[in-house]
């Protein structure tokens, strides 16, 4: 067949069915046979693709040239763009010998991402396989997951305020790099369904646009976990120089990690449901919440203690952070709202 294609007539079949056929010589190549399965794909660009079901399921594999790494942290930074990229096999190769630093950063790379593994090691290579199908999860899903463990952390840091046990803000570590890996994952997905639309249905993502947003609020969530964190690693600060939060400034700082907690709990719900109601009702109460007077409320208790006075402003900035971080979620729910098409936005025609 020639590189510049056949021309081929659509033809009906049934009431709803269109087919056309496909050039002999292109089915002898690709070893087909009546009854095999094809996949139909649409392209960005509106065109269709058609492949064997095997071939269209052969994800790519890259090699990394680690004595080209130069620089700390690019090897993996390299490691988690392949990933994202859908890449099922990585080889990492020194011909001169990996270095212990490089290795370290390859394999702490690897333990970020779910579902990848080393499977080989050498001195001049590691070999990097995945060993699930990101297919058996939902976008949906997993941002359920990721909403669920930010939640726990939050949980944990109001709890700590009156129960003051290490053990709540050592584990919200742990919490922020399952964070992490979750939103590695819904970025690969995401650009899975951008690269082939068929993909849609599996991964519970109705558009571009949805995905898109979907891989923003991903990552909202993770830079919510990350001030998150750093709230707690000032609480424990605090604990392990003997600074205590006398009850009624702990009890001032619980209501607004809650207050904060219900502006992110109400934001993800809005986007989860495309819901105009509640997007309008997390922003308003992102942008009526009082955190700016978080100071205030401690003021008359620890101005003569400026050690406990410049870390609670610390936490004070972090909880602007987080509702910000919130609002922006609630922010995306419109872009979806406005695909269902109501009596409130409607497409022209």
């Amino acid at each position: 067949m020639s590189s510049r294609g056949s021309l081929r007539r659509l033809q009906r079949v049934g009431r709803a069915t269109y087919s056309i056929s496909l050039p002999k010589d292109w089915v002898a190549r690709k070893g087909l046979r009546p009854g095999d399965l094809l996949e139909i794909l649409e392209e960005p660009d509106g065109g269709l693709k058609i492949a064997p079901l095997k071939a269209a399921s052969q994800k790519p594999a890259y090699t990394i040239n680690v004595e080209l790494c130069k620089v700390s942290g690019q090897l993996s930074r390299l490691i988690k763009a392949c990933y994202r990229r859908g890449c099922e096999r990585i080889e990492l190769v020194a011909i001169s010998g990996l270095k212990s630093e490089r290795i370290t950063e390859a394999v702490e790379a690897v333990e970020s991402l779910p579902g990848l593994e080393v499977i080989e090691q050498t001195d001049k290579r590691i070999l990097i396989q995945g060993v699930l199908d990101p297919s058996m999860f939902s976008v949906e899903d997993l941002l359920r997951r990721e909403q669920l463990m930010v939640s726990t952390i939050f949980h944990q840091i109001s709890e700590f305020t009156m129960s003051r046990s290490y053990e709540l803000i050592k584990s919200i570590k742990d919490l922020r790099k399952r964070v992490h890996q979750v939103n590695q994952l819904i970025k690969r997905l995401g650009l899975a369904y951008l690269q082939r639309r068929g993909r849609g249905e599996r991964l519970s993502l109705r558009s571009p646009i949805h995905a898109y947003q979907a891989l923003g609020v991903a990552q909202h969530m993770e830079n919510l976990a990350r001030s998150l964190e750093r709230i707690g690693e000032e609480l424990l600060s605090l604990s392990r120089k003997k600074i205590r939060l006398d009850r009624e400034v702990a009890r001032a700082l619980r209501e607004r990690v809650e207050e904060a907690l219900t502006i992110f709990e109400r934001s993800i719900a809005a986007f989860l449901s495309a819901n105009f109601d509640q997007s309008m009702n997390a922003i308003s109460e992102a942008e009526k919440i009082s955190i700016q007077g978080l100071e205030k409320a401690y003021i008359g208790r620890v101005v003569e203690r400026p050690e406990l006075l410049a870390a609670l402003t610390r936490v004070e900035q972090a909880l602007i952070k987080v509702v910000s971080e919130s609002s922006e979620i609630a922010e995306k729910a419109f872009d979806l709202f406005i695909e269902k098409e109501t009596p409130l936005c409607m497409l022209k025609q």
